[in-house]
């Protein structure tokens, strides 16, 4: 799960509190800035799934999207733009 964290450096790996199926690593240090902006962000899903689970990862059988804030009990709002997934080279 790829996360928004204030406070915390970019590239941070944590548990998720609920399952052991789900790791979070965060890739936006700084989303609460003031100014409104798109953020883009590019990934390798295999080379991240390496370093959180230390194994090979199966066949991607789904993905999605979502933004909450019930862990900070603000209110969030958030539009997506195009995802694209590539096959390594």
């Amino acid at each position: 799960m790829y996360v928004s964290a204030p406070g915390h450096p970019t590239g941070q790996l944590f548990s998720n509190p609920y399952t052991r199926r789900i790791r979070m690593l965060v890739v936006d240090s700084n989303p609460g800035s003031a100014e409104v902006s798109w953020r883009s962000f590019r990934r390798n899903l295999r080379e991240d799934f390496r370093r959180a689970f230390g194994e090979e990862p199966g066949r991607l059988l789904g993905w999605g999207l979502m933004t909450d804030s019930n862990n900070t009990r603000s209110r969030a709002e958030t539009v997506y733009g195009p995802v694209r997934f590539e096959r390594e080279p």
